[in-house]
């Protein structure tokens, strides 16, 4: 890929010299491969490579941004015309910067998110582990009668980002990605679950056979589901149902939500928002982490932020206009496109493991339901109220029994942050959000 460092310094340049108080540059290079596969049949096979260049300009403030895919002199020159124009006609406000070239730090320890195998990994192996890990799936057993398809993705990507600040900086990361869904029949009754695996490089992917065996436990411990009568009880959230409650929390704590007055976390910084066993963490620095960069999509340094530690709410996410508006500190969570202005966006969110294996939580549970799926949003961000369809399977006596479909869990984030009575040792990073195994206590599950 080519080094775009000088490239975007001089679209800088050219932006000043048109005018403008402060500008900056956002590009990226990308190229890309999917394949989808279902029954050791290829039905599709995509690869694409592309480019674009995203132009911020700030004058008086107000901002402007534009982009293109052109990166020729004369595109760029309209660019630069269309950018200053636009600036002229938008209202200003006190948010509208560059962030304090203090902040303006390139994380400079080794992040292991980039693998060169990964340029040269050949189509035929892809496919090969795609057939593998239906093959492995559907031999488990005679109930798993069809499959939904197996997937693999994977992107190589150079980001490039240069400011008037006199910050430029590069680097370049990888993702790669596959998994399955599998359809097992008991009776006359269809279930279908999945299973995938998503890394920074090759060899931290599960194998394929893995994956395709964990679908298959997944889907095959659904059939015979039944709903429950309508009840009180504790609740296990298996990590990836974790994981839906980091993205409702991130929600919340975003600044922008914040500084709407969109959240059931507004006003609560410093109060204590959960059980002290909670410990909230956005991390960019994580080595091989799929949320993992050395400056976010404005130029600020990675780092480590406590969201919540001990229960108490530490801080909020914030890029630089919330974090001005708000009168916070910048958190570098900016998220960015080459196309779209940057927006708050999370790192490597996630819950700090405990010291409970999850097999002993499920043993603590006389009656419950451990909770592996959840279907439909059903939240209110504004006061944290929740109601969600959810399946997974009934605990009696400390032991898995029979799988349970059609019911409703519902609450108040809130409460349920103060409810949760252990956290699991079991944290895994499937992809930026990860949770380990929680245990709720009294949920009420609306059944029959």
């Amino acid at each position: 890929m080519k080094d775009y460092r000088d490239f975007s310094e001089d679209l800088v340049r050219r932006a000043l010299r048109r005018g403008a108080d402060g500008a900056d540059a956002y590009l990226v290079q990308l190229r890309k491969c999917a394949i989808d596969a279902r029954m050791g049949t290829v039905e599709t096979l995509q690869e694409s490579s592309s480019e674009g260049v995203g132009l911020r300009v700030f004058r008086k403030g107000a901002t402007a941004l534009v982009h293109s895919t052109d990166l020729s002199r004369a595109s760029l020159d309209r660019l630069l015309d269309e950018a200053m124009r636009l600036a002229a006609i938008t209202d200003s406000d006190p948010g509208n910067c560059l962030p304090d070239a203090r902040l303006l730090a390139p994380y400079a320890a080794p992040l292991a998110i980039h693998d060169d195998l990964l340029h040269s990994f050949p189509i035929e192996e892809k496919t090969a582990q795609l057939h593998e890990m239906e093959a492995a799936g559907r031999a488990v057993d005679g109930r798993i009668n069809n499959s939904n398809g197996a997937w693999w993705r994977d992107s190589v990507e150079r980001v490039t980002l240069a400011n008037s600040a006199g910050f430029v900086g590069q680097y370049d990361h990888t993702q790669v990605g596959m998994g399955v869904s599998l359809v097992a029949e008991q009776n006359g009754v269809k279930q279908t679950d999945s299973w995938s695996s998503s890394a920074r490089s090759l060899g931290r992917l599960e194998p394929a056979e893995v994956i395709g065996r964990k679908a298959a436990s997944r889907v095959l411990r659904k059939l015979g589901g039944r709903p429950v009568s309508t009840q009180a009880v504790p609740i296990v959230f298996d990590p990836i149902v974790g994981e839906d409650l980091l993205r409702i929390l991130f929600e919340a704590l975003n600044g922008m939500a914040i500084l709407r007055h969109n959240s059931f976390m507004v006003g609560r910084l410093g109060e204590r928002v959960g059980n002290p066993l909670i410990h909230l963490v956005d991390d960019a620095t994580m080595v091989a982490g799929l949320g993992s960069r050395p400056f976010d999509g404005e130029g600020v340094g990675a780092r480590r932020t406590d969201v919540i530690r001990g229960g108490i709410l530490s801080s909020y996410l914030c890029d630089t206009f919330t974090a001005i508006k708000l009168g916070l500190d910048c958190t570098g969570n900016a998220a960015r496109r080459f196309d779209a202005a940057p927006v708050v966006g999370p790192t490597n969110l996630y819950l700090e493991a405990g010291t409970t294996p999850p097999e002993e939580i499920i043993r603590s549970v006389s009656r419950g339901m451990f909770v592996t799926k959840l279907y439909w949003v059903g939240t209110n961000l504004a006061n944290g109220d929740y109601s969600r369809g959810a399946e997974g399977v009934w605990i009696e006596n400390g032991e898995l029994t029979h799988p349970i479909q059609e019911v409703t869990i519902a609450g108040n984030v809130l409460d349920m942050l103060q409810r949760i009575a252990v956290v699991g040792s079991d944290l895994e990073f499937r992809g930026p959000l990860a949770s380990p195994t929680l245990l709720v206590s009294d949920i009420v599950i609306s059944g029959r």
